[in-house]
């Protein structure tokens, strides 16, 4: 696997992609993927959270709540219920499993809790990502160059139609672009479309919004940024 961030550094070692934008090069990516249908790579993650006012804010990249604790209720650590709680391959590290009657609802980005304030621990499925926070894309070389040649072809479209690209560089990458999608097609096998799509939303959502020409940058401060938990 290798991070978002790391394939937009391999698109701008090339001089005559310099100048695409951050933001364009990552809907370039959504658009390859969900035209060969590739899933989500997921991982089982546990985190501490501070409930506050009865609300808990999970990291960015939870995709699904496992199952939820109750570091101190009444004293002892209680595991929270709800309809579809279970504690997986972490059943056997807990100090106590009695089952409370404490309850949680998960709501995506937040934990609610059934009492004010205090910590507790969840365990989620979470997108896999690198140590910046970067969602990850599979390290498939057939996958990596039919996005980097899906950006030329952009790219040299426009080149072309203003005159500063030669016509043979745009044929050359789309008959690059077309070879590697083919290749990369037999890379994957199909997933569900639920598993595909939640691909495309954590690369629209983990990614920083840094480029917001049109509203004259009023919302960058409120970029989507992954937050690491010890």
């Amino acid at each position: 696997m290798i991070s978002v961030d790391q394939f937009i550094y391999r698109i701008y070692e090339n001089p005559l992609l310099r100048d695409v934008r951050k933001s364009d090069i990552v809907e370039h990516i959504k658009t390859v993927l969900r035209l060969l249908n590739v899933p989500a790579t997921m991982v089982d993650k546990r985190v501490v959270v501070n409930v506050q006012n009865y609300r808990a804010v999970l990291p960015a990249d939870a995709y699904q709540v496992k199952s939820v604790m109750a570091m101190d209720v009444g004293g002892r650590m209680k595991v929270l219920t709800a309809g579809m709680d279970r504690r997986m391959k972490f059943q056997g590290e807990l100090r106590d499993t009695q089952t409370s009657s404490v309850t949680y609802q998960f709501v995506p980005g937040y934990i609610y809790a059934d009492f004010e304030s205090g910590d507790i621990e969840v365990i989620y499925r979470g997108y896999q990502v690198d140590s910046n926070g970067s969602p990850m894309i599979p390290d498939e070389i057939s996958l990596l160059l039919a996005m980097e040649n899906y950006i030329k072809v952009r790219q040299f479209t426009i080149g072309v139609e203003l005159g500063t690209i030669n016509q043979n560089a745009l044929r050359a990458a789309e008959q690059q672009y077309h070879w590697y999608m083919g290749q990369a097609a037999n890379k994957f096998t199909l997933p569900t479309m639920e598993e595909a799509e939640s691909l495309y939303n954590s690369i629209a959502t983990l990614i920083p919004r840094r480029e917001e020409h049109s509203t004259n940058y009023k919302y960058t401060g409120l970029g989507e940024v992954l937050r690491r938990h010890p």
